[in-house]
């Protein structure tokens, strides 16, 4: 029976055991005394009580002298002790070899917490096992997996030899071992030569040779010694070796990588990591500057983002101006945002009054904020975090996820709490019309004939010449359409909440919280000369849209997840509780 998890009754004997534990009571008598109150308190079951788990703690206090009657309980034949005994050894630091055959044993039976334990024996024949059993399991989040990424430097030359092999490693077990790698980074660096090794033979599986090259980018900076054999793979076999060297390049950090991202930027979109790896790469990526800076006319509001966002990690001073420029933007909060933030990077003194303003008179308070923390580093009383591994990804993309709170809490004041009336808007469509617009798109599906989807719209609005319609269906088939008598005209794909006449424009509110994202924004709908309609980016709301009318006064009121905002006619926003 495998027993992955326990639970433990408090009992007398536990009482019995505590006042055992207080009375000082040493050496061998004091472990006999410990051991003797598992029996009675271990059962199968999940979880693990405070009681179980103090004994447990005090077991592993004892150190080496607790192993030898643990690894005897792991034969027991009693379910929960076996665990209990199982639970104890994987967190002893020091365990010998001649425990090894017990506990691979235990392992095999189901008790897979005892790989933590296997991997601190760390001898070769331990090391063997665990990479046996990841080539038979290969899954990098398993407790195996684990226990290699406790092992370590150690672990690391074995990781690399599975992808010697004669035949081509199973793409599952290739990608456990990648994953291993970027997780151990610089405790990976005993695998680099063995992986280049693999890489340059070859008589080696060329697939196995290709995911060598893979792996050395999945250890990044601690595999730069990798780099002149990664450039001369490249040169001989540009056709198998070219694209995956470069992306191990750019994986690495070399000076290389520069030059290869600067070549991808023009293809760059949202779903593109160009921007961000230049910006990881921080002065060293300084030439890229004028790449970069060309980002900030992308088509595709996020990259532009991104752009203005990176510009402050590479340290670029031409990039100070037009930077000071996006500071007065009033459609994208996060691109004033992400001006704030790479000014003071910059160290842009000049700045400062343009930065101050923001910070005191900008709609949104996670802008003024941004704004605020540039002015005080430029000031020299603040400063950024120094940044590495995780955290320069999170300071790099924290315009996706703002901090929120005070514009909910200015929503949320009990003084005057926000309860808009929103007033009745002719041309709207009922839920009845809705669904008699539900109309058939093709679908293809990754196996069999082709299809077809049943559409609903979500929200409809009637013009002088047909209907407007806007779908809600979060990852599927979301788009605002105009039909009439002279066909249908498809514009926004995004998930569609409502539409409004606002001014002389109609605003389509698209935005959803989920699937990976909450954002929320804005579309302008005019109509063209010849009766067709388009639609244009707007405004970018803080967060996704749940609720939206028009006021008494003509303004347009969205509420969204960062707070209800507050847009009139001619396009000023703020937040709905600020007058």
């Amino acid at each position: 029976m495998s027993i992955r998890t326990i639970s433990f009754p408090v009992t007398p004997l536990v009482l019995a055991m505590r006042l055992c534990a207080a009375s000082g009571q040493p050496g061998e008598a004091h472990l006999a005394s410990l051991l003797k109150a598992i029996p009675a308190m271990a059962h199968e079951g999940f979880g693990m009580d405070p009681a179980a788990a103090a004994l447990a703690r005090q077991i592993q206090a004892m150190g080496a002298p607790a192993v030898a009657p643990l690894v005897k309980l792991l034969s027991d034949g009693r379910p929960g002790v076996k665990a209990f005994a199982g639970f104890v050894l994987r967190d002893l630091e020091t365990i010998p070899e001649s425990a090894l055959d017990a506990l691979i044993q235990a392992h095999e039976q189901g008790n897979d917490g005892l790989s933590l334990a296997i991997a601190r024996i760390g001898t070769p024949r331990a090391l063997a096992y665990l990479i046996g059993d990841l080539r038979i399991h290969p899954r990098c989040y398993s407790q195996t997996g684990g226990a290699l990424m406790l092992a370590g430097e150690r672990a690391a030359p074995w990781l690399a030899d599975l992808l010697k092999d004669e035949h081509a490693v199973d793409p599952e077990l290739a990608g456990a071992v990648q994953a291993l790698f970027s997780q151990m980074a610089g405790k990976a660096q005993g695998a680099v030569l063995p992986l280049v090794a693999t890489a340059e033979d070859a008589r080696r599986n060329p697939e196995n040779r290709v995911e060598a090259v893979k792996a050395l980018g999945c250890i990044g900076a601690a595999a730069t010694a990798a780099v002149p054999a990664l450039l001369r793979l490249a040169a001989a076999e540009p056709g198998r070796f070219g694209a995956v060297v470069d992306d191990a390049l750019v994986a690495i950090g070399t000076q290389e990588a520069v030059t290869i991202l600067e070549g991808r930027l023009s293809s760059s979109g949202p779903e593109n990591g160009e921007l961000w790896r230049l910006a990881s790469l921080g002065r060293m990526a300084k030439a890229a500057g004028p790449s970069v800076l060309a980002m900030l006319q992308h088509k595709d509001w996020e990259t532009r983002v991104r752009a203005a966002k990176a510009l402050g990690f590479l340290g670029w001073p031409g990039a100070v101006e037009p930077l000071r420029d996006l500071l007065g933007d009033t459609s994208d909060w996060r691109l004033v945002a992400a001006a704030a933030h790479s000014l003071g990077r910059l160290g842009e003194v000049a700045a400062l009054p343009e930065l101050m303003d923001v910070a005191q008179n900008h709609w949104f308070p996670p802008v003024r904020k941004a704004a605020e923390k540039a002015a005080k580093v430029l000031r020299g009383v603040d400063a950024y975090p120094v940044l590495a591994g995780d955290n320069l990804g999170f300071e790099f993309f924290s315009y996706t996820e703002p901090d929120t709170e005070e514009a909910r809490d200015l929503e949320a004041s009990p003084e005057a709490p926000f309860t808009p009336i929103y007033l009745p808007e002719p041309g709207r469509l009922d839920e009845a019309a809705l669904e008699a617009c539900a109309y058939d798109v093709p679908f293809k599906p990754e196996e069999g004939p082709e299809s077809k989807w049943a559409v609903q719209p979500f929200c409809g609005l009637r013009m002088a010449s047909g209907l407007l319609l806007g779908v809600y269906e979060p990852g599927s088939n979301q788009q605002v359409l105009f039909t009439n008598q002279a066909g249908t005209t498809r514009m926004i794909e995004d998930c569609v909440r409502s539409f409004h006449r606002l001014g002389g424009a109609v605003i389509a509110v698209c935005g959803v919280a989920g699937c990976g994202g909450n954002y929320g924004n804005l579309y302008r709908i005019a109509w063209k000369a010849d009766g067709t309609p388009e639609a244009a980016l707007w405004k970018v709301l803080p967060g996704a849209p749940w609720q939206s009318g028009i006021l008494e006064n003509g303004d347009l009121c969205i509420e969204c997840c960062g707070g209800p905002v507050i847009v009139t006619p001619k396009g000023e926003m703020r937040m709905a509780s600020v007058p």
